[in-house]
């Protein structure tokens, strides 16, 4: 028995059966993470802009007394990315009613609270699934957060706390050519790393469905 929301988006007789809560999520999340499953199939992680300060003293006026030039931001190498990151790739287990594995996939841990992004046919059908961590290590997923079936991401919670984690960026500051580094695990192939450039940018007006919980 499927308790997918009624929220205005087109039925499917294979929506997943996970339980339903969180708070409406709104489209910049969706827009900054949903790049990353838009661009390879599984975890995008931009590089670049990944630090930047800057220091402007005053003197006893108020006034700016000296300009200080703000360090160019930190960029890191495919590797250094890898590393930092492969930790918080999972793959995803989608099991039936029946107890057998009905799909798999891949997403990535953005909270160390154990949210998830996925698309959403990975988890579509789902009676019950298991998260497999990089260290081999499982976590059952708890419930869906929210999705969003047009196009085809969802966000699950899984258990745990004090997870590895990858921090959103700003998809407004995302444009063609920037260079990307994508973290997955097609075929429930651990940790591939692939290099490459955003060759389109395209967005969405509208919010990933949810149930308040």
């Amino acid at each position: 028995m499927s308790i997918a929301p009624n929220v205005g988006v087109a039925k499917t007789e294979n929506v997943s059966e996970l339980p339903h809560r969180g708070p409406r999520l709104g489209s910049r999340i969706l827009l900054s993470a949903g790049a990353a499953l838009v661009i390879v199939a599984g975890v995008v992680i931009m590089m670049g802009r990944l630090a930047r300060s800057s220091g402007h003293p005053l003197n006893s006026s108020g006034s700016t007394a000296t300009s200080v030039t703000p360090p160019a931001p930190v960029k890191l190498s495919p590797g250094e990315i890898a590393a930092k990151y492969s930790d918080a790739v999972v793959v995803l287990e989608n099991y039936n009613e029946q107890g057998q594995k009905a799909a798999q996939g891949s997403g990535f841990i953005f909270s160390p609270e154990g949210k998830v992004l996925t698309n959403y046919h990975v988890i579509r059908g789902a009676s019950r699934m298991v998260a497999r961590m990089h260290d081999q290590s499982t976590h059952e997923v708890e419930y869906m957060a929210g999705f969003d079936m047009q196009h085809d991401v969802a966000v699950i919670k899984i258990e745990g706390i004090g997870l590895p984690s990858v921090h959103l960026g700003n998809s407004s500051l995302v444009k063609s050519g920037d260079h990307v580094t994508a973290l997955g695990a097609p075929l429930g192939l651990d940790s591939t790393l692939s290099d490459g450039i955003i060759s389109a940018v395209w967005g969405f007006r509208g919010k990933m469905n949810a149930i308040p919980g």
